[in-house]
Parts: structure tokens; C-alpha cells; sequence
């Protein structure tokens, strides 16, 4: 099982599915990290430009409004290397933006712990 989150590292979860970002939502707040919340790309984009230094985003890959991928591509070019993680019931798409990890659905809430925490570790 993973240790404890480093330091409340804050974690920015883009899921448009609203059962689904509760419930990882809640688990990543057991570990110990702080979780903001966005139902796309978009509200993604504005809460990265606010006063929180995200440790890592986590995001869906088909959204509405503005997807996953066109979201991460929006990162790399307007924050840097923010560690980034895309998960999808659909399999893995051939281009993901440079650095960026995959997670296929449905996973284990310890898989996702652990790709967070090792996220963190390299950041």
C-alpha cells in the first residue's frame, strides 16, 4: 500500500463523469491529498491559471467541451512538466503529449495511489 501523501500535495482531477470524480475524489482524499475538481478541460485550464501549484493532474481523456488530450496539450504548453496522468475506458491512444502516464479503466483505487505517489516522486 502506498505511504502517506507528501506534504498534502494538491491534485487537480478532471473527470466529467460526476460518480466517477467522487469517488476518486474521495479516495485520493484518504491517502492524504488535496483534491480540486473540474468537469473538463476548460474550468481545468482556468483553475491551473489560479494561486494552487498542482503536484499532479489527473484527467479523463474524452470530455466534453475540450478533451483530455487537447487539455494536455494545453499544459505542456502553458505550465511545463506538471505530472500528468490520462485514464480511459478506451484504449490507450498512439500519441500521448511527452511525459504523460496512462491508466486504463476500470482501475483499483490502490493502482491509481501508487501512480500518483510515484508521479510526485519524480516531479
Amino acid at each position: 500500500m502506498p505511504t502517506a501523501a507528501p506534504r498534502r500535495a494538491a491534485i487537480l482531477l478532471v473527470e466529467d463523469e460526476a460518480a466517477v470524480r467522487s469517488v476518486l475524489a474521495r479516495g485520493l482524499e484518504r491517502a492524504g491529498y488535496r483534491v480540486v475538481e473540474a468537469t473538463d478541460g476548460l474550468e481545468a485550464l482556468e483553475l491551473l491559471d489560479g494561486s494552487i501549484a498542482f503536484s499532479v493532474i489527473i484527467t479523463d481523456i474524452r470530455m466534453p467541451a475540450m478533451d483530455g488530450l487537447v487539455f494536455a496539450l494545453a499544459v505542456r504548453r502553458q505550465h511545463g512538466d506538471i505530472p500528468l496522468l490520462m485514464m480511459s475506458a478506451f484504449p490507450e491512444p498512439e500519441r500521448l503529449p511527452p511525459t504523460t502516464q496512462f491508466l486504463s479503466k476500470p482501475f483499483p483505487l490502490e493502482a491509481l495511489l501508487e501512480r500518483v505517489q510515484s508521479l510526485i516522486g519524480k516531479s
